[in-house]
């Protein structure tokens, strides 16, 4: 889990943090309204979450259940939740860290060259506001 979580990106760790939250899993509604995606993208990102999983040869860890979008759930084992809480929380610290050292390039005029640029009109999933 810890290799896949490293080569995941944002939009691919926001589903199982969600689920992961959620003891009995979650619906596809809740999931759509959390995530701020519609249907397609939803699946894409569950679809592109199996890809990297297939690559690195490992078990998903979300899985879905039901045929359609009224009662499709989404599901993950609860040690692996529990892992995954794991890492979203040291993520958060990190995240935490690197914002103090960005405040501080700022007060001597620097720039933290670690920072990534946003791409416009794109949204990064942030542990930090879940």
């Amino acid at each position: 889990m810890k290799q896949l979580w490293r080569e995941m990106k944002a939009k691919h760790k926001a589903l199982p943090w969600e689920v992961a939250t959620r003891g009995g899993g979650a619906s596809q509604t809740v999931l759509e309204g959390v995530l701020g995606v519609d249907w397609q993208s939803l699946r894409g990102v569950h679809n592109g979450l199996a890809r990297i999983c297939e690559r690195l040869e490992i078990e998903k860890p979300v899985r879905a259940t039901g045929y359609n979008s009224t009662n499709r759930t989404y599901h993950m084992d609860s040690d692996v939740a529990h892992t995954v809480r794991g890492f979203v929380t040291r993520d958060k610290k990190r995240i935490a860290g690197e914002s103090a050292q960005d405040v501080q390039c700022a007060d001597r005029g620097e720039r933290n060259s670690r920072r990534s640029h946003k791409q416009p009109g794109r949204r990064k999933w942030n542990p930090a506001s879940s």
